[in-house]
Formats: C-alpha cells, structure tokens, sequence
C-alpha cells in the first residue's frame, strides 16, 4: 500500500486548500516532491521552504515562524464558522456537545 501513495496524484488539479511544508536539500521527503505538489494544485496553496535544516530538526529549528503560519493557515481554511456542534467519544464516555463560531 505504501509504494501505491502518490500525493503528487492526488494534487493534480486539487481546488482545496494546500499547505506544503518543506525543508530544502530534505533526504525524507525530496524538496522536488513538495514543489510538484504545490506547483500540481490549483489553489488556494500556500508552499513554506525551510533552509538549512533536517526534516526532523526543523520542527524545533523552526517552529516560532512555521508553527503561527500553518495555524493562521488553519484558522483561515479549515476552522468551522457559524454554528457547529462537535460530539466526541472519550472511552465508554460522551463529552457534552461544544458550539463553534460563537
């Protein structure tokens, strides 16, 4: 199933909102990949390059400008507005509905 996944596929054309978060020179995940990926969605996208780094050192290298971009990303494309009851399961118990957007 892994060597199936191909986000590059999936991104072709994608009319949802795209954040790629990438490091440069990245041996994890190819920089060349995540352009293609951006480059390959149609929009709204956003593309954040980290330099000098590791792909798992830049979360802490990092993270005060990625951390405040991807949630003002977040907030702006994928918080719920108006009036949105969310009910979670918790184990054997419910948590009481919570009301967004008010």
């Amino acid at each position: 199933p892994l060597l199936r996944y191909r986000p590059l596929d999936a991104a072709r054309g994608l009319r949802t909102p795209l954040l790629v978060v990438a490091v440069d020179e990245d041996a994890t995940t190819p920089t060349d990949h995540a352009e293609a990926i951006y480059e390959a969605a149609a929009g709204p996208k956003k593309f954040i390059l980290q330099r000098n780094s590791s792909h798992y050192a830049a979360y802490a290298a990092f993270a005060d400008v990625v951390i405040p971009e991807m949630i003002a990303w977040f907030d702006e494309y994928l918080c719920p507005t108006g009036d949105v009851t969310i009910i979670e399961e918790s184990g054997t118990a419910t948590a009481a509905p919570r009301n967004l957007g008010e």
